[in-house]
């Protein structure tokens, strides 16, 4: 198994690249992922797979090798609203929008696996579903799709996904068992006062003094322990006040992002927040409006799974395995597949500092060694051939 996983990997390493390049010129955002789509299912169709649309953009396809269980392996498809600065061949040809979160490489390692398993459909113990899944970026593609259904009836046992980063050399993965994401939350803050003329602040109830206060008691609370041996974040981000130099504005509003690992810490946070803005309103004599929005959770992989990839991985492709002992305060809705079923989420290595790929995700710079690529499709094949 050893030497076929390697020898497969050399011949496919030119395709993952082509396929990143091709998948990194058709960049769309949320939702509007198209034509990435339809490429997605034209490359499936060709390998003799059967593709389903799911939530309007995502794309679903199912290997079957006639096996009791099914093995789910995801890749997400959309971009952001960023303008690139590279001047590549391969640059985005969609104006203002590029994957700078690796999203294209994500696509191109799943397609890549799915052509070596079905040419060797033969050698499978499982069978697999290969799930393209929109709008990472933005609300969140996998709830919508679980809830219409792609799950159902394929007894799907287990999940797996990547991510590329630079933080991590290329040629090594970071597999951690247990937590490893924050459930990225967020919130809304509006302090109401009565605004004026910025001549008269007597006949005004100036609302920035308030929020001004507030932000601070606010960020605060990252540092308060809540439940012992977790970490929580709160930030506000924006604060949004006035239209004009001489008016008092009638209100101010806040927004920002908490994170956080577990639901006691997840569902205290609102409430905590909430009382330091009562109390200031209050003591002022202000209203105000507090919105907090529950988004996806964190993603905590089970240590089953990821245990398992990790000893087919250091078995099949030698000492490339790298941990983090502490989890990463990002969040990703890979979690919904891995409250789902028992799943596995992994970092993989793209950076490279001699050639000065470095720059972190979410960047208009950022670029990846493309040599990493196939270490990820290896990590695909070695788990699934050689962990079942």
């Amino acid at each position: 198994m050893k030497e076929f996983i390697k020898s497969t990997m050399e011949k496919e390493e030119q395709e993952v690249i082509s396929l990143r390049r091709e998948l990194h010129k058709r960049a769309e955002l949320s939702c509007e992922e198209y034509r990435t789509a339809e490429f997605i299912e034209e490359y499936l169709h060709d390998l003799g797979l059967e593709t389903k649309r799911s939530f309007n953009t995502g794309v679903v396809s199912f290997l079957n090798a006639g096996k009791d269980k099914t093995i789910l392996l995801r890749a997400d498809m959309d971009a952001l609203p960023i303008t690139e600065l590279h001047d590549t061949e391969y640059k985005s040809q969609t104006e203002g929008v590029m994957h700078a979160c690796g999203h294209d490489a994500h696509m191109a390692m799943l397609l890549c696996a799915a052509k070596i398993f079905c040419e060797n459909k033969d050698k499978l113990n499982v069978n697999i579903l290969f799930v393209f899944q929109p709008a990472e970026e933005m609300d969140g593609g996998a709830e919508p799709m679980i809830r219409e259904g792609i799950l159902e009836g394929r007894n799907v046992k287990e999940a797996v996904g990547l991510h590329v980063i630079n933080d991590i050399p290329a040629g090594k993965i970071m597999i951690k068992p247990g937590a490893l994401m924050s459930s990225p939350d967020d919130f809304v803050i509006k302090i109401i006062g009565n605004g004026g003329h910025g001549s008269m602040p007597e006949k005004c109830l100036d609302p920035i003094p308030v929020a001004a206060s507030v932000v601070p008691k606010l960020n605060a609370i990252s540092n308060q322990v809540i439940v012992e041996g977790e970490r929580q974040i709160v930030q506000v981000c924006m604060f949004n006040a006035g239209t004009s130099y001489n008016v008092i504005p009638d209100f101010v509003e806040l927004k920002g992002t908490t994170r956080s690992f577990v639901d006691g810490v997840r569902l205290e946070l609102p409430k905590l927040m909430e009382a330091i803005v009562k109390e200031a309103c209050e003591t002022a004599g202000l209203t105000y409006e507090f919105t907090f929005n529950f988004r996806y959770p964190p993603l905590i992989n089970d240590v089953g799974v990821a245990s398992k990839m990790k000893k087919a991985v250091e078995e099949n492709m030698g000492d490339i395995v790298t941990t983090w002992e502490k989890p990463s305060m990002g969040g990703e809705d890979f979690a919904y597949f891995a409250q789902a079923v028992p799943g596995n989420f992994c970092f993989l290595g793209t950076g490279n500092e001699e050639k000065g790929l470095t720059k972190p995700l979410h960047n208009a710079l950022f670029e990846l060694d493309e040599k990493g690529l196939i270490v990820g499709v290896g990590a695909y094949i070695s788990y699934i051939f050689g962990a079942f």
